[in-house]
């Protein structure tokens, strides 16, 4: 799945996109820190999504679940 603009301001927004993957059934996006804290959970109900990172500087990953398991992973950058 892609990620972007990555790396993005901690006030901006990250376009995800995940079209390229069979998104039958339950899909959810969770959000980590680099401590490993979950910091955000999304049920997915479209293949694109819009979302306000509103998250303190550094480095988080986005973990793609489908159906409950991990399909991909993307590292994000806050600035």
């Amino acid at each position: 799945f892609t990620v972007y603009p990555n790396p993005t301001n901690s006030s901006g927004n990250i376009f995800i996109d995940i079209s390229g993957y069979n998104s039958t059934g339950k899909n959810e996006l969770k959000i980590y820190d680099s401590m490993g804290k979950m910091v955000k959970s999304l049920v997915l109900n479209q293949s694109q999504l819009n979302l306000n990172v509103n998250f303190a500087s550094g480095i988080y990953f986005i973990n793609y679940l489908n159906n409950g398991l991990k399909i991909a992973t993307q590292r994000l950058i806050i600035n």
